[in-house]
């Protein structure tokens, strides 16, 4: 059996989609930057190949002889001291390892894009989190129903982004689409919100967690998100790799519901009960003119509260994977499920 490579393979996604591929019995070759931490992957089998995604004889080298590419890495931050090095990792490297793809003539490719870019359900926050009896109908809120086509993923204008990070992600789908169009075999994953195990460095949602847990997180703005279990999102990258048509977009998400929902479940898992104090936009985005623009400026370490983070609460991110779970067979693991897994991982591990 020929090598599948994966790029991303010490991040939170990929680690366990790495993890996924090689209990289905796939050979992995992860391409790992010099001084990253390979993390349990050799224990597991893994091949690592040492590299940087922006070295274009280093891609190809880590691409020959592989059956097929999926590629996950990314700079996942809402904040840089130089935003171009988010916009060179997610833009050139996304092109670069995907035209390495192209002319090795791999079988496949699977892109791991974000929904963040991605139309959401609804086009405003309800104004309160909806009762549970009306929240989801289908896996979509009942009020949306008509801005979804059957969980078809749908770009968003590049003008409604939230910061550097969904910005870059926009570029990169361009050059996707563009490799695809000179023949790649690709097929195209939107994860929505991961929850689980494994969030070492941690995600933005991780951190979220455990400051919550710490009790560092009183305050909170109204937001709209998708949640869905780490495990379920690797499944449904191996399921897109296995049955996924060449070509499609596949959404990979789980349970809609607000940030308040989320919180809730954290206090209650965790078995304190701590106050939530809702922050209007405009209070958190003079927060954000405070700590990114005064703060992080002079020290150059990154804010709390970022302008790309309030933007973002300005936008509903609610989806629908029902085509992902109809034609990949998506798994779908409650929420409460997930988040019980992530606080006995942070606990074990000591960041909580």
């Amino acid at each position: 059996m020929k090598p599948v490579l994966v790029t991303g393979a010490t991040g939170f996604i990929g680690g366990h989609v790495a993890g996924e591929l090689l209990r289905r019995g796939y050979r992995v070759r992860a391409l790992v930057r010099e001084k990253s931490d390979p993390g349990r992957l050799p224990a597991l089998g893994a091949e690592l190949f040492r590299g940087d995604l922006l070295d274009a004889a280093v891609v190809e080298r880590a691409v020959a002889g592989c059956e097929a590419v999926l590629h996950l890495a990314a700079d996942f931050r809402l904040w840089a001291p130089d935003e171009q090095v988010i916009y060179r990792t997610n833009v050139d490297g996304t092109r670069q390892v995907l035209s390495a793809a192209l002319a090795a003539g791999v079988t496949r490719a699977v892109y791991t894009s974000t929904a963040a870019i991605l139309i959401p359900l609804a086009p405003e926050l309800p104004r309160t989190s909806l009762p549970d009896q009306d929240r989801l109908q289908g896996g979509r809120p009942v009020q949306a129903q008509a801005t979804a086509a059957d969980g078809e993923p749908c770009l968003a204008d590049l003008a409604d982004l939230s910061g550097p990070y969904d910005r870059s992600k926009w570029q990169a789908e361009q050059e996707a689409r563009r490799l695809a169009r000179d023949g790649l075999p690709l097929v195209t994953v939107y994860p929505t919100i991961p929850v689980g195990p494994g969030d070492r460095r941690p995600t933005p949602t991780g951190k979220l967690i455990i400051d919550r847990v710490r009790g560092r997180l009183p305050f909170y703005v109204r937001l709209p998100l998708n949640v869905a279990a780490v495990e379920d999102m690797a499944a449904g990258h191996v399921l897109a790799l296995e049955q996924g048509r060449t070509g499609e977009g596949y959404i990979l998400g789980g349970r809609n519901l607000t940030l308040d929902d989320l919180l809730a479940m954290v206090d209650q898992f965790a078995g304190r009960r701590r106050f939530r104090i809702r922050v209007p936009i405009r209070l958190a985005m003079l927060a954000a003119l405070f700590d990114e623009g005064v703060f992080s400026r002079l020290t150059g370490r990154p804010p709390q509260v970022s302008f790309a983070s309030v933007r973002m609460a300005t936008r509903c991110l609610w989806f629908d994977s029902r085509k992902a779970v109809r034609e990949l067979g998506l798994p779908q693991t409650s929420v409460e499920t997930a988040l019980e897994r992530a606080l006995a991982w942070f606990r074990q591990e000591g960041y909580c």
